[in-house]
């Protein structure tokens, strides 16, 4: 190689291999939850010695230990399938980086059969020899479910017992306990009574109405609860709400009592450090005659919203949350129970997402011009995700997001034309997905693409074409010049039928995209 050419090790430094690998670690390994994917993070290691020092914080940070059958599957209810447990606790135990270690992640390690006690497990592995110190989280992940034949009680206090001696620093402790598991259940609800002082996140459920406390401490910043569960618990402890930076609540109903929450000892209920908040109403239930003034009382601070329903929150949902001053909002709902939007809606938000509650069915006529209405609104908005009908194209008009980074359309219909005005609009705009969820409304395209070559972005670097359908079918010119108009793209993803046609089209036109399909 000549002094000229560079590694992909040496360029920046190094820093740009850093931050690729990063990038691949939290894509395969951190955000799937999957041992089997993680053992790629641990093969690209081994390539050299340089990529093995970039992964090598990625390598030992988190804990995997799963329960897999001899076919290597994770999954069905096991029968008399033969099974163990695959960890990496040796390979981080071996390389002294037990220090290094911040997460915890259990997966499938409750099935009905014969199944040894966890901390004997986790003793066997080589555990019990290493400090877990640095260990903050500890998840258990999957549908748990117990030997019938297991001491639950023993099992329960045993296990807890050792995890606690061995992971001293613990401040989270997540899963979604499955009832088929009473082990399980009772090593959760063992970890939370003892760590309760130290936690940051809290998930409420039945199981904390045994809890001899009045309320929670203070260092709970992040919690979840479901107002269902909570309905059927007694003696549950009152949360603080001055410390709360993030709440979900499922299930809201018009029973739900916000006297859970300890607020000033006199005045108003009001989050005051609260940030992010997420609300899902349960269906049928009266709406609140509560305005943005209201809202903005209780929580001057929030600046992220995602709510399911909103109309069973609110008598105007569109005028309530078009008062908020949120950087960040997420709704779901059926369409035609929004009404009319509010222009403030959009203005300083950053992050916008609207979907129908069951995928895109029950759209109102007005829907798309209620679209357009917000895309001819000045907004600063980077990322948004939108449903759209199939007529008429809500890009007629003139688009001003003029910052719009990354864009999700779920449609009903192609609208090629309609696309190339909206692309050639954004002038920022790197990604724009297109999702086609349904065959019953695949349509003929109309017309034919025309013979115009001019280029329509500089800026978009990736584009997806999602078809529930395995291809675009007669859609293919018109995807076809779509790729041809955009000098800038580089990555792009199209439905596995029609991927052999694509790279010989980039072949054929000497591009340098790079052509994936959804089976890889």
């Amino acid at each position: 190689m000549s002094n000229s050419q560079l590694e992909l090790s040496q360029l920046a430094g190094g820093d740009v291999l850093r931050q690729a690998l990063s990038i691949v670690y939290g894509d395969i390994a951190y955000r799937r939850f999957n041992l089997g994917e993680y053992r790629i993070v641990a093969e690209l290691a081994t390539v050299c010695r340089t990529w093995h020092l970039a992964l090598g914080k990625y390598l030992y940070r988190t804990v995997f230990i799963e329960r897999v059958f001899t076919d290597g599957t994770t999954d069905g209810d096991g029968g008399s399938k033969k099974s163990k447990f695959v960890t990496n606790i040796g390979a981080i135990v071996a390389a002294g980086m037990s220090g290094h270690t911040q997460h915890i992640r259990a997966r499938a390690i409750m099935r009905p059969v014969r199944t040894p006690r966890f901390d004997r497990m986790l003793e066997f592995c080589g555990f019990g020899s290493a400090d877990w110190g640095s260990v903050r989280t500890i998840s258990f992940r999957a549908a748990f479910r117990d030997d019938r034949n297991a001491p639950v009680d023993e099992h329960a206090q045993e296990s807890a017992a050792y995890l606690i001696r061995h992971l001293p620093g613990l401040t989270d402790i997540k899963g979604s306990v499955s009832i088929y598991s009473p082990v399980i259940s009772g090593i959760y609800s063992r970890l939370l009574h003892h760590f309760m002082p130290q936690l940051n996140m809290l998930i409420i459920g039945k199981h904390l109405s045994k809890f001899k406390l009045d309320q929670f401490p203070e260092s709970i910043t992040v919690i979840t609860l479901d107002a269902r569960s909570l309905a059927q618990a007694e003696g549950i402890p009152r949360v603080l709400a001055a410390p709360l930076r993030t709440m979900t609540i499922t299930n809201v109903n018009s029973d739900f009592s916000w006297d859970l929450f300890v607020g000033p000892a006199s005045g108003c209920l009001e989050f005051p450090s609260l940030a992010n908040l997420s609300l899902s109403c349960q269906e049928g239930q009266i709406p609140l005659k509560l305005d943005s003034g209201q809202i903005n009382a209780r929580f001057p601070r929030l600046r992220t919203l995602h709510i399911g329903r909103p109309s069973s929150f609110f008598t105007d949902p569109c005028t309530v949350l078009g008062g908020l001053r949120l950087e960040s909002l997420t709704i779901h709902e059926d369409i035609s129970r929004l009404g009319k939007f509010d222009p403030r809606l959009i203005t300083d938000l950053k992050h916008l997402e609207i979907e129908t509650a069951n995928g895109i069915i029950q759209l109102n006529d007005a829907w798309n011009v209620a679209i357009s209405q917000l895309l001819t609104t000045e907004s600063q908005v980077r990322a948004a995700k939108l449903s759209l009908l199939p007529s008429p194209s809500p890009f007629s008009g003139t688009v001003r997001w003029p910052y719009l980074q990354k864009l999700e359309l779920n449609v009903m219909r192609y609208d090629w034309e309609g696309y190339e005005r909206l692309i050639s609009q954004l002038p920022c705009l790197r990604s724009l997905r297109i999702r086609h969820g349904s065959s019953d409304y695949h349509a003929e395209p109309l017309g034919e693409p025309s013979d115009v070559k001019s280029s329509i972005s500089i800026s978009l670097e990736k584009l997806v074409i999602d078809s529930a359908d395995y291809s675009v079918g007669s859609h293919l010119p018109w995807v076809e010049q779509l790729v041809l108009r955009i000098p800038s793209l580089m990555t792009l993803w199209v439905p596995p039928n029609d991927k052999p046609y694509f790279v010989g089209l980039i072949a054929l036109h000497k591009r340098d995209i790079c052509v994936n399909d959804y089976e890889e």
